[in-house]
């Protein structure tokens, strides 16, 4: 990774509960449908990363 980028990840991580880097893919570049069987296996899995830190913040609806 480029050292501006580490040091811009390392700015956010100091003010946010997470970062998550997102690589490049170019199926997602084409700006067409996602079809997630053609994405990168490391991109599909920051997202899945991503989703999971956005979802802890959702409130317990459970009884």
């Amino acid at each position: 990774m480029l050292a501006w980028a580490d040091a811009g990840l390392a700015h956010f991580r100091t003010r946010r509960c997470g970062v998550v880097v997102v690589p490049f893919d170019k199926h997602l570049a084409t700006g067409a449908e996602v079809d997630l069987t053609m994405m990168r296996t490391r991109t599909h899995e920051a997202y899945v990363t991503l989703a999971a830190l956005v979802a802890e913040g959702f409130p317990d609806v459970r009884g």
